[in-house]
């Protein structure tokens, strides 16, 4: 969020659930930001999180919120 420039609001209490069930302290919430994915654009909600070796994570109510994807793990694409 830092490097975007994005300013956090709220979230100080919030705790989030990652894939191995481990609960992470939230380091601030960014509403509304606007992202370009394959020249579509999309508000999302970013929430800071200290997970040290990953620079941006997709969630799972976002990639819902696409529709039907079909994933190619051998090219690394997702269409939507």
């Amino acid at each position: 969020m830092r490097h975007l420039g994005l300013v956090p609001r709220g979230g100080n209490n919030l705790r989030v659930t990652i894939a191995n069930g481990e609960r992470f302290p939230c380091k601030g919430i960014a509403r509304d930001m606007l992202v370009l994915i394959g020249g579509e654009s999309f508000a999302i909600t970013c929430v800071g999180l200290a997970l040290g070796c990953f620079d941006f994570i997709i969630s799972v109510d976002f990639l819902g919120a696409l529709g039907p994807l079909l994933w190619d793990f051998e090219d690394l694409t997702v269409s939507f």
